[in-house]
């Protein structure tokens, strides 16, 4: 074999690992797209979890001990300082 040949089949396999790491690299990108659009949904419902969970407890503070959101007076709505907080976090999400 000539060394143009070897050459030139030398180029064919370095192209075809070319081709293959480039699929390969395309791939992966696409999977670490998939991935951060996944963190950044599990981000956001972890961040709304977390202001209902401060809600609930703002509204459960009445010393029952019944958990989150036990009230240990009037099954009503919550008025006061209590109305003004959900106002305020209503306006933030």
């Amino acid at each position: 074999m000539c060394r143009s040949a070897s050459l030139d089949h030398v180029t064919k396999l370095l192209r075809e690992q070319l081709d293959h790491a480039t699929t390969v690299n395309e791939s992966l990108s696409g999977e670490v797209a998939k991935l951060t659009a996944e963190r950044d949904d599990l981000e956001a419902r972890e961040a709304d979890f977390n202001r209902e969970e401060q809600v609930q407890l703002v509204i459960g503070r009445g010393g029952s001990k019944g958990g989150y959101g036990a009230r240990s007076h009037s099954s009503g709505p919550p008025n006061g300082p209590q109305m003004k907080f959900l106002v305020s976090v209503n306006e933030h999400l």
